[in-house]
């Protein structure tokens, strides 16, 4: 009888432990145990130059910014007011490598008064964001006001913005805040040519406009990792001019001119041409998408013209 209770135990502990035991836990998915762990990555990331690459990538492959933001904010739940000064001051500058401006200075303000050894660099960066948030909320003013400004004004009132992004970039050339003032900068000439190929017709000799315009931030931000999409977006343009160009003069008919629908394919397919023969970046398989359909669009143009 006690060999058989003996017996069962031994079955019953075996079967406990069985199920007692835990999933093992990818290493790169464990939670993060202390404050050091969350900010060591984070820390060498903190000055990368985000004009020319992409931001850097955590363990778990997500954006190394946003990564950290959602921990600390995990971190803060799970120990309220500890290292508090740390915490926030890490948050500001996640915020400020997210071009979240107006959260960065939010978090900041926190040390303000609060004895921190960080507190004097707060209210330093708090001044700088201020100067990017300034001109930032005087671009969404300008956006407002688009429809009551003439073509010539609102163009205006692009250079005017792209003035001041030009000397900020100046004044904060050589900081930590040099790659960030780039990048607004750039948005800034994004926006401008976007809104000269919207409105190319309403300009006087618009589609050149718009062409030295791509060529001009093309040139101006060659550095920039966002080159490949420039160039693809100019080739975009070339491509709708072509298609306009059909639209307004049949392929079958007298006045279509093949030289000129050519000169607008092979500029197109030329920009193109540029990104797909670049190897590791993203922007790749999407240019060689755009030349086969392209070249398909051409094909069917030029058949019909014979």
């Amino acid at each position: 009888m006690i060999k058989r209770n003996i017996a069962v135990f031994f079955i019953s502990l075996f079967l406990l432990s069985s199920c007692a035991k835990t999933v093992k836990i990818d290493e790169r998915y464990k939670p993060y145990k202390n404050l050091l762990e969350i900010l060591s990555d984070f820390r060498r990331h903190l000055n990368d130059d985000t004009y020319r690459f992409p931001p850097a990538k955590d363990i778990t492959g997500k954006n190394i910014y946003k990564a950290t933001l959602i921990r600390l904010k995990n971190y803060q739940e799970t120990h309220p007011g500890y290292m508090e000064d740390m915490v926030s001051f890490s948050m500001a500058k996640a915020f400020e490598k997210l071009q979240d401006y107006e959260q960065a200075i939010v978090h900041y303000k926190k040390l303000l008064n609060t004895k921190s050894r960080l507190e004097d660099e707060a209210r330093k960066n708090i001044n700088v964001c201020s100067d990017f948030l300034k001109l930032i909320e005087m671009n969404k003013k300008r956006k407002q006001n688009l429809n009551n400004k003439s073509i010539e004004e609102n163009l205006e009132s692009f250079d005017d913005i792209l003035k001041r992004w030009v000397a900020l970039n100046k004044r904060y050339n050589d900081t930590p805040y040099e790659y960030l003032s780039k990048e607004e900068e750039e948005k800034a000439d994004v926006e401008k040519i976007d809104f000269i190929v919207k409105n190319r017709y309403k300009f006087e000799n618009g589609v050149n406009l718009a062409i030295i315009g791509y060529n001009q931030l093309i040139e101006k931000h060659k550095e920039s990792k966002n080159i490949y999409s420039h160039i693809i977006k100019f080739g975009n343009l070339y491509n709708t001019l072509s298609k306009e160009y059909v639209a307004e003069n049949n392929p079958r008919g007298l006045s279509f001119d093949v030289n000129e629908f050519n000169k607008l394919a092979h500029s197109a397919l030329d920009l193109y041409g540029i990104v797909a023969s670049k190897d590791g970046i993203p922007e790749k398989v999407e240019a060689k998408g755009m030349i086969e359909s392209y070249q398909a669009y051409i094909e069917k143009i030029r058949r019909e013209h014979k």
